[in-house]
């Protein structure tokens, strides 16, 4: 019978990402006993492109290649009673993988970050602006995951920072600081702690109780059998009518035209 020759074959491959090439070489080396011991390279083809392996950071002048800081201001409408932020892209929304906006005060604390939604990032248009609501009536519009303010209205911003993420996974950094608009404006009325009435006596209160530059608009009570309210010459009158509790409901107007509602509750007694 004759004898079989043992080939034992070695195969080396080698990856290489966005290539086109494909090579196979066969290298002998001297035979060890009769066997024979080859190698078989591969330069195998993987579709792909290169920088998804090495991400970039960019700030500054190199950021702002792709993306530009715009308006970062005090924001009272659309029920926002806070901040906005706006950026220019260079490239559509959806030609991007994430955006982020964070406000930090002057000690670089973080007050609040909100980041792009997948419903923002379907959007054709480059000029995006993200609101900071701290305490206004604004419900969520699915375009942005809105961070929570770390803190109130006396907390204010003094820089915007802006990082948005390519579909390479390359990011962007730039920063606006410089905040137009007046932050004492956001000053929003803390509501009256609970009031202790006697029936009989009215209690009366003028705008600048509720906060500066405010309108009383109109006032409701939640209960007339416990307690009346009206508004007369600017002067906000509640008036007990019989023990018990009730809320006094009372619409204002801001400075800037925005409408709002502030509620109290009025614990009325017989007598002191």
């Amino acid at each position: 019978m004759k004898k079989l020759t043992a080939i034992t074959l070695v195969a080396v491959l080698t990856l290489s990402i966005g290539t086109s090439a494909f090579a196979a070489k066969e290298d002998k080396v001297k035979p060890n006993n009769g066997n024979h011991y080859g190698q078989i390279k591969h330069q195998v083809t993987v579709p792909g492109d290169p920088e998804l392996l090495d991400p970039k950071q960019y700030t500054g002048a190199e950021a702002e290649v792709f993306v530009k800081p715009q308006d970062f201001g005090v924001m009272q409408f659309s029920g926002v009673n806070g901040y906005s932020v706006g950026l220019k892209l260079s490239k559509t929304a959806a030609g991007v993988q994430k955006v982020e906006v964070s406000l930090l005060d002057g000690n670089d604390i973080v007050l609040a970050t909100n980041t792009s939604t997948s419903k923002l990032l379907t959007e054709s248009g480059n000029q995006l602006s993200t609101p900071f609501n701290i305490n206004g009536s604004f419900t969520n519009d699915g375009y942005w995951n809105y961070g929570s303010w770390n803190g109130t209205v006396t907390n204010v911003p003094t820089k915007a920072v802006i990082k948005v993420t390519d579909l390479k996974g390359n990011t962007y950094t730039v920063v606006n600081d410089t905040l137009t608009g007046n932050p004492a404006d956001l000053k929003i009325p803390t509501p009256i702690d609970k009031v202790i009435a006697i029936v009989g006596t009215d209690l009366s209160y003028t705008a600048d109780q509720f906060g500066a530059t405010l309108v009383f608009l109109a006032a409701a009570t939640s209960n007339t059998s416990v307690i009346r309210a009206k508004i007369t010459d600017g002067i906000l009158t509640v008036t007990p009518v019989n023990p018990g509790l009730a809320s006094v409901s009372v619409v204002y107007r801001k400075e800037n035209g925005e409408v709002l509602n502030i509620t109290f509750e009025v614990v009325v007694h017989a007598t002191p």
